[in-house]
């Protein structure tokens, strides 16, 4: 795959997000990005990002996912 700006943006490659929390990196030259160009909520599950990388100027998006059946996280109840 060619990295460079003007054929990833046109080809809108999709990027999957490793995990929630994890270091969003460029697909091209694995810089880390800090925070989304856009965000859309899609659904109750489902958010849009789009990212453009600094270093390289890298366009592409990722698609975050969440299990809307899941349990909450287990909270420490008060003595």
């Amino acid at each position: 795959m060619e990295c460079a700006p003007e054929t990833t943006a046109a080809r809108g490659i999709r990027v999957p997000v490793a995990g929630l929390f994890d270091r969003q990196l460029c697909p091209c030259c694995h810089a880390e990005l800090i925070a989304p160009d856009q965000s859309r909520h899609v659904s109750d599950a489902l958010i849009h990002h789009v990212w453009t990388c600094d270093e390289c100027g890298t366009a592409f998006s990722t698609l975050v996912r969440f299990d809307r059946w899941a349990t909450p996280p287990c909270r420490a109840q008060a003595a």
